[in-house]
Order: C-alpha cells, then sequence, then structure tokens
C-alpha cells in the first residue's frame, strides 16, 4: 500500500525491513531518523487508519522536497 502510493517516488525512497528477534506485532516508519509511525505506540496499522497513512506519507514526500 505504502509502496503504490509513492511507486513514482521509489528512487528516492528506500524501504528496510527490520525484524525484532521473538517479538511479533511491531510496525514503524523512520523518515531522516524520525519515527512518524508506530503501530506499539498507538498509530494503528496504516491500512485501516486514513489519517496515520496520510501522516506517513506526508512525511516521505516532504523530506523528498528537501
Amino acid at each position: 500500500m505504502l509502496r503504490e502510493k509513492l511507486a513514482s517516488k521509489q528512487e528516492s525512497v528506500e524501504f528496510v525491513p527490520k525484524k525484532d528477534p521473538g517479538v511479533t506485532g511491531n510496525f514503524e516508519v523512520t523518515v531522516d531518523g524520525a519515527m512518524v509511525h508506530s503501530k506499539q505506540n498507538g498509530d494503528g496499522f496504516l491500512h485501516s487508519n486514513p489519517a496515520s497513512f496520510e501522516k506517513v506519507t506526508s512525511s516521505i514526500l516532504k523530506a523528498l522536497e528537501g
């Protein structure tokens, strides 16, 4: 879902999955070192929370603009 939204910018966006050993259910998004989404901190799932999805995509696009 996030990759599709940013498909035209993918040459500038790097998706780096990191596994948490022994922990399941974590999902975090950082942009330029700043966490903009954390499921564990109550932001929920991106696919079911339009406000969180918009916050994440806006943060990424703003970072790409410089």
